[in-house]
């Protein structure tokens, strides 16, 4: 099929079939329902075919395209005004179901460049999931909340057996989202991210590639600045305050970083991780370098991290995609100085022709040089630049 061959590798790039994650049997017997999702996959392979094949082909692919994502979304709204759609929380199978295909049409709007169409979809998935308490499907020791007990039964069958085993993947899909929609909204995220990134069963790195530290803290720079602006709007920002709470964050994704690099005789995969996860927390100390001063390439603290970026980036290893890193890329490229704006300039630009149509780069690519441009008249960031640009990218 299509859409496991090409299309997955495509979405989840650093996924670890050798994992707790790792089956996709789940998804494969969702499928064979033919319903929404498989309408859904059906439309999304289409587009990838269409992007990838010629132009006659394109054509047919095009009408392929419209005919299963229109009947993917007439379906999926059906069934969110049915009475079904009250019973997500007693039904796993019908939430697998309905979180699948809704992360199958928000990769859809990734695949045509990420601008537009995604809110909706993502904004029904957090509803859903944001009042789920994670000790729902994952028993937590109450009495010692860092530390997790075996699952119980129901939650091992549903880890395990048929379609509901791939809740723990479509969690962890939603949780990446949620926080990487962030930086064009401006917002925070919709869900308790500390509390199920604090779930061992929940492995980001497992799924994305990078580890659940770096999502923690890369939520807290969120929240770091919003509180900001709220308090810079009130009158009451103290900037010793703002230091502070910007030197903790810091501090721990320095602490993090040198303990990725602690481990003896990694494997390949968890030297991609750990990769991944570095090009991640170092995106993520440009962020908070530029809410707690600023956005201005030329500070110190932003040069040093960009270059630090630009030397990993050289350093990639060879069997690594960079089709998974947009967001970093993005958030660092846009604190580039003048005089290294044309590595990530030609980067980029590389991936955008060697992804074809496909993906969000050439959006990135936009994003960077549009940002770039803003920054001869004043102070901007890659939020900002987006807004200022209107364009709303979902960088995943």
């Amino acid at each position: 099929m299509h859409y496991f061959d090409h299309v997955f590798p495509w979405q989840f790039p650093y996924h670890n079939s050798h994992s707790r994650t790792g089956n996709r049997g789940w998804l494969l017997q969702l499928l064979t329902k033919r319903g929404p999702l498989y309408h859904a996959a059906i439309g999304l392979s289409s587009l990838h075919q269409s992007a990838t094949g010629g132009i006659d082909e394109s054509y047919l692919q095009d009408q392929k395209v419209f005919d299963h994502h229109s009947t993917a979304l007439q379906e999926l709204c059906e069934f969110l005004r049915s009475e079904k759609a009250t019973e997500f929380h007693q039904d796993e199978q019908l939430l697998t179901e309905f979180l699948a295909c809704s992360i199958m049409l928000l990769s859809f709007e990734v695949l045509r460049g990420g601008v537009s169409n995604w809110q909706p979809h993502l904004n029904a998935v957090l509803s859903t999931i944001k009042s789920m308490s994670p000790a729902s499907f994952i028993a937590v020791d109450s009495n010692k909340p860092d530390r997790l007990c075996s699952p119980p039964k129901s939650v091992t069958q549903l880890t395990n057996n048929g379609s509901s085993g791939g809740l723990e993947f479509l969690f962890v899909n939603a949780l990446w989202f949620d926080i990487f929609a962030c930086v064009s909204t401006g917002g925070t995220p919709v869900l308790p991210y500390r509390s199920w990134l604090a779930i061992e069963q929940l492995k980001m790195q497992d799924v994305m590639g990078c580890h659940n530290w770096a999502l923690a803290l890369i939520g807290d720079i969120t929240h770091l600045r919003e509180w900001k602006h709220d308090m810079d709007k009130k009158g009451l920002l103290s900037v010793r305050e703002l230091v502070s709470k910007g030197q903790a964050i810091e501090s721990e994704l320095e602490e993090q970083i040198n303990i990725l690099y602690s481990r003896k005789d990694e494997t390949c995969s968890r030297y991609h991780t750990t990769w991944i996860t570095h090009i991640f927390a170092l995106a993520a100390l440009v962020q908070v370098h530029t809410v707690v001063s600023g956005p201005l390439p030329s500070l110190p603290e932003i040069q040093s991290t960009v270059q630090r970026a630009i030397d990993l980036l050289t350093a990639k290893p060879e069997t690594c995609s960079l089709q998974g890193i947009v967001w970093p890329l993005c958030v660092i490229g846009c604190m580039a100085e003048p005089r290294l704006q044309y590595f990530f300039e030609n980067l980029v630009s590389g991936m955008a022709t060697e992804y074809r149509k496909l993906g969000n780069s050439s959006t990135v690519l936009q994003i960077l040089k549009g940002c770039w441009d803003l920054q001869k008249q004043g102070r901007k960031d890659c939020t900002i630049a987006m807004s200022e640009l209107n364009i709303h990218a979902l960088l995943v």
